[in-house]
């Protein structure tokens, strides 16, 4: 028969208090038994449906059909300034409807009162009658003008002097204006041209013309 060889030493249990050891597996450890946490709350029901195409599917309410002119939104306009622009409401009378206020429109109860008679302005005519007579002037009287005629007066000869008669003292002096005088002045391009160009580098300079 065959004989099993216990061995001891170093990795092997026998002859040991313990013993054998059994190895370790995570199935043995305890835990705690898994629960699922269950479904939501609903606040609302489920849809039925995506809603395309579907009415009354959704939360809100179909939008029914209403026709829109085209003009609308300008004759609202017009017709909000006409309401603006009026004082009060429309008159309305708590009485029976009649054709007019009374049965002669053209009735008037207030007396009339009496046309006044304009007194008419007799004109006087009375003959055109100048405010002073006109003057008589002989030919040669200037006593009845406007300007007494100028007296004679006598003015005597003179001698007028010339300008070599006159003395220094007599004749003004010319005195010229004082401050700086105007005096020919050469151009900046004329200088700078003479800086640029002189006797030791003309002949290096190109010419403008092409001859």
């Amino acid at each position: 028969m065959f004989s099993l060889i216990c061995r001891c030493g170093v990795g092997s249990y026998y002859g040991t208090f313990g013993g054998p050891i059994q190895p370790m597996s995570a199935l043995q450890n305890p835990r705690k038994p898994n629960k699922s946490p269950g479904k939501n709350f609903y606040t609302n029901p489920p849809k039925k449906g995506s809603g395309y195409g579907y009415p009354d599917v959704t939360l809100s309410k179909t939008v029914s059909h209403s026709s829109d002119p085209y003009d609308r939104a300008k004759e609202m306009l017009k017709i909000m300034a006409h309401k603006s622009m009026l004082k009060g409401g429309a008159f309305r009378l708590n009485l029976h409807a009649v054709e007019c206020f009374n049965s002669n429109p053209y009735k008037f109860d207030k007396p009339l009162q009496l046309p006044k008679k304009t007194e008419e302005k007799k004109h006087i005519m009375v003959p055109f009658k100048p405010s002073s007579p006109s003057k008589k002037v002989s030919k040669g009287d200037q006593t009845q003008t406007f300007d007494s005629y100028s007296t004679y007066s006598a003015e005597p000869r003179g001698t007028k002097k010339t300008k070599s008669a006159m003395t220094n003292k007599e004749v003004k002096i010319f005195h010229p204006s004082p401050g700086p005088k105007s005096t020919p002045v050469k151009s900046i391009i004329s200088l700078n041209v003479k800086k640029a160009v002189n006797s030791t580098n003309y002949n290096r300079i190109p010419s403008v013309m092409a001859y």
